[in-house]
């Protein structure tokens, strides 16, 4: 009866229990398989933070670059080619124009009353006219083949609102804001009312080094002389590896520098995306080309 019993009981250890677990052989199996997807996983993973950092580095370099374009632009947009002082590979110097006026009346020689083209026309600018800015006035020809003749002198006191006024002899004129204006000499050319005149700040933009890297800066200048250099963009690519170029073009597309013939200026700027992913080789850049306003050629034929 006991040795029934006995019989039919599974002992502790029997092979019924045993394949509950996990043989060596099964773990011989899976262990490299578990490794094997562990690998994928890593390298799925490195693969998708080096494209993160990629992406990063692109879109990094492509804000400094873009910024760079907007901010050359702006300051260019007027710009005529006798307004450029200075053009090499990593120093551009012009005059910039900060606005258009109208003269209305001529006090005396040193000083000049001034307003906005038009009532609609906005010309808070104009309360940020330094000393050391340019006046720049074109006397109107006498004859339709004459040429308009330029006069430019030194602005020596911050303008001096005048409130609002008529402005030259039309009587038809609606009242408008008026500023005068005191220059350091008196007008080579005949000034009448009407005239416009002109407001132009020199400005320049230099490819310069600051510790190990390189950078597009921008200064400009008062009567005090000119102002600490500001980043505009960078860090870009060292001057032996042509990270800023500049080249002027006359209106047949054949380069030049004198000013007086050039229509076109361009500028490049290069950016290497190693400064934000030091595993990238990638090197963006970005052209600006800024037609310049006509003129009458001075310099030798292109």
């Amino acid at each position: 009866m006991n040795a029934r019993t006995h019989s039919g009981n599974l002992p502790v250890g029997s092979s019924a229990n045993a394949r509950a677990g996990t043989t060596l052989v099964e773990l011989l199996v899976a262990l490299p398989l578990t490794v094997l997807v562990a690998v994928m996983a890593v390298a799925l993973l490195l693969h998708v933070a080096k494209a993160g950092r990629g992406q990063w580095a692109r879109l990094a370099t492509t804000r400094e670059l873009r910024h760079a374009r907007l901010v050359l632009a702006r300051d260019l947009e007027s710009v005529h080619g006798t307004d450029i002082r200075v053009l090499t590979d990593t120093l551009l110097e012009f005059r910039a124009h900060l606005g258009v006026l109208v003269l209305c009346t001529v006090p005396s020689g040193m000083a000049i009353d001034v307003a906005v083209p038009d009532t609609g026309a906005a010309g808070d600018w104009v309360s940020a006219v330094r000393a050391g800015d340019d006046l720049i006035g074109w006397a109107l020809p006498h004859a339709p083949s004459d040429t308009p003749q330029r006069w430019m002198a030194p602005i020596v006191a911050p303008p001096k609102g005048l409130g609002v006024g008529t402005c030259g002899p039309a009587p038809m004129v609606p009242p408008r804001p008026r500023w005068r204006l005191t220059v350091a000499a008196t007008s080579g050319v005949p000034l009448a009312p009407g005239m416009p005149v002109g407001i132009g700040r020199p400005v320049r933009y230099r490819h310069y080094q600051s510790g190990s890297r390189w950078w597009l800066g921008r200064r400009t200048r008062d009567a005090a002389g000119w102002d600490v250099t500001q980043p505009v963009a960078g860090p870009l690519l060292s001057a032996t590896e042509h990270g800023m170029a500049l080249q002027g073009f006359s209106h047949r597309g054949v380069p030049t520098t004198w000013p007086d013939s050039m229509a076109l200026l361009r500028i490049v700027l290069r950016a290497s995306r190693r400064v934000h992913d030091a595993r990238s080789g990638h090197v963006d850049s970005a052209a600006v080309e800024v037609p310049l306003r006509a003129a009458p050629a001075q310099g030798p034929p292109a």
